[in-house]
């Protein structure tokens, strides 16, 4: 008897530590990536803006100083990913899909134009499991 309750005591412990671990996993997904120029150097201060097109909600980002942003914590579904910056043309990037737990990689390229122009690239990024 004494051990069978030793048993089911761990194995209740055991549970209880596993529980947590998958209503912890979030349901989102995240965009990162890397603004530069046309000859690779990176632009900081670009502004960022990553759209759900599907509920149309948007989050602004500004790149750091090695050009990076990252959107952590987005809601799944269809993404696009524009970037603004002075002096250089608007690079738009749509049909992004941001699925459970990945990180879409989207790097943007701005071309030295005015910003009113925009350059827009359609199609899939690819994804890192985290």
């Amino acid at each position: 008897m004494r051990k069978t309750n030793l048993i089911l005591g761990l194995v209740l412990v055991a549970l209880i530590w596993a529980t947590p671990s998958v209503y912890g996993q979030s349901r989102t997904g995240s965009i990162a990536g890397t603004v530069q120029d046309s000859t690779g150097a990176v632009l900081p201060g670009a502004e960022i803006t990553v759209t759900n097109v599907d509920t149309g909600q948007s989050r602004g980002l500004v790149t750091g100083d090695a050009g990076e942003y990252n959107a952590l914590a987005l809601d799944l579904g269809t993404y696009e990913v524009r970037a603004e910056l002075q002096g250089f043309q608007t690079a738009v990037r749509r049909g992004l899909t941001v699925g459970l737990g990945q990180e879409a990689l989207v790097d943007l390229t701005l071309a030295v134009g005015e910003i009113s122009e925009e350059v827009i690239v359609t199609g899939e990024a690819p994804l890192i499991n985290t």
